[in-house]
């Protein structure tokens, strides 16, 4: 995988990373030229060759991670419900929102997901 983009958040490369190797769920290279990827290629082809059950490992590890949106849609949507439900000392009436407008008049928002 090329270290560029959301990827490079998300994997980690089994030989030179800093984290911790449960973390430790792929290869990366770095250069965009030949040489890299065939470096990165070789040593996961290497891997999966002479040590087919740290390859094994090595792949749960990046099944077992969680880089969905469900946490940071939820995060989101807290932080929506708490300014939603927030009350502004300036707006005439009791219980209204932000800008003066109550929180029955907002739209309540369902995440998408199983079951929705």
């Amino acid at each position: 995988m090329a270290g560029i983009g959301g990827l490079a958040d998300t994997v980690f490369d089994r030989d030179y990373s800093a984290r911790h190797p449960g973390d430790r769920n792929g290869y990366v290279f770095h250069q965009p030229d030949n040489p890299a990827l065939q470096s990165a290629m070789a040593r996961a082809i290497g891997l999966w060759y002479s040590y087919p059950a740290e390859f094994r490992h090595l792949m749960l590890n990046g099944m077992r991670q969680d880089h969905s949106w469900a946490w940071p849609g939820q995060h989101y949507l807290n932080i929506y419900d708490h300014i939603r439900h927030k009350e502004d000392p300036r707006a005439p009436g009791k219980g209204a929102g932000a800008m003066g407008v109550r929180a029955s008049a907002w739209p309540r928002v369902i995440p998408a997901g199983p079951g929705n």
